[in-house]
């Protein structure tokens, strides 16, 4: 589950995103926090900077800054388990991961 920080509610500036790994429990109705990640944001700002989805086959997360002109907004990739984010270019308007097999029979 990913979400803003408390900071955003007082000072209206995004500056990371919280992250909490659970593990559903055998009754399906109880969660168990397993570990916190914190995603720092490259610059703070007001504007949303959010998790767009998961790598189904890695431990990455795909990230979006966004920044009014002339900078304008950012895809990000961040490692969950090495915690090295890298910018990986402009963003336009969809961003995802694919399946490995993308031309795979059906």
């Amino acid at each position: 589950m990913f979400g803003y920080d408390g900071y955003y509610a007082k000072h209206k500036v995004n500056k990371e995103i919280i992250g909490h790994i659970v593990l559903i429990g055998s009754t399906g109705y109880e969660l168990f926090d397993q570990f916190r990640i914190i995603i720092k944001r490259p610059a703070a700002g007001p504007s949303p900077f959010s998790v767009v989805d998961l790598d189904p086959w890695s431990d990455n997360v795909l990230l979006v800054d966004i920044r009014d002109s002339p900078h304008g907004s950012r895809w990000l990739v961040y490692d969950m388990v090495s915690h090295i984010q890298r910018d990986i270019g402009y963003a336009r308007t969809y961003g995802f991961f694919l399946a490995r097999d993308v031309f795979g029979a059906r």
